[in-house]
């Protein structure tokens, strides 16, 4: 036997070729799932821990001022500037047929106007956000990994409603506080306000998730 025929017959054939190619694509299939799975379980276990730190905010601060953090709203006060004009935050919701004024953070009260996201941020080592009242920074504490998404805009209106936002980026959170533990202003509760008990009530829990506002990749 010579070397030409040597050579010939260690190489791979065209059929040969497929076949390997094909074994590897249903391994590629078989795999991914997996990898896509505990991927997924990663990020699970992220945003779990966002709303415990979440969680020990709002305890830091109800240590501190024996009240829960409430959900803010709309006061006087709650206007930003925007190019020499006082404006408003709202969302006129186009289903529900109402319109809804947001109130905005002040670090000089204690019964806040913003929300309890931004009422717990000294707790989470965001005390310059708070102070400053930086309604554009993003708390990555706030989102949850399993509903990324680009990075926030300044919101337009589509079919669901109408929103002002002073030409400003605002931050967004994947968390919403229960109604029960934290109303609008003015109600302030104390823990014993809370007749089902702190160990039967959730304070903070993930949002719905609405496939025509978020992304599921």
């Amino acid at each position: 036997m010579n070397k030409d025929n040597r050579y010939r017959q260690s190489g791979f054939t065209l059929v040969e070729l497929l076949v390997v190619i094909s074994i590897v694509s249903v391994l590629v299939s078989l795999l991914l799932p997996a990898v896509q799975s505990a991927r997924e379980a990663s990020r699970r276990i992220s945003c779990a821990n966002n709303m415990k730190q979440l969680g020990l905010a709002v305890q830091q601060r109800l240590t501190q001022h024996r009240r829960f953090p409430n959900n803010g709203g709309f006061t006087p006060e709650s206007l930003i500037d925007a190019g020499g004009t006082q404006q408003g935050i709202l969302t006129e919701d186009f289903e529900a047929g109402r319109t809804f004024r947001w109130g905005i953070g002040d670090p000089g009260r204690s019964v806040q106007a913003g929300s309890w996201a931004y009422a717990v941020l000294p707790y989470l080592e965001q005390e310059a956000a708070y102070q400053q009242v930086v309604v554009s920074q993003t708390q990555p504490t706030y989102l949850c990994p399993s509903r990324a998404r680009p990075t926030p805009e300044i919101p337009q209106q589509d079919r669901h409603g109408r929103y002002e936002s002073a030409g400003l980026v605002w931050s967004k959170t994947d968390y919403a506080a229960n109604s029960k533990v934290a109303p609008n202003l003015p109600l302030h509760l104390r823990p014993a306000s809370i007749t089902d008990g702190l160990t039967q009530t959730y304070a903070i829990g993930e949002k719905a998730f609405d496939f025509d506002v978020h992304t599921a990749t």
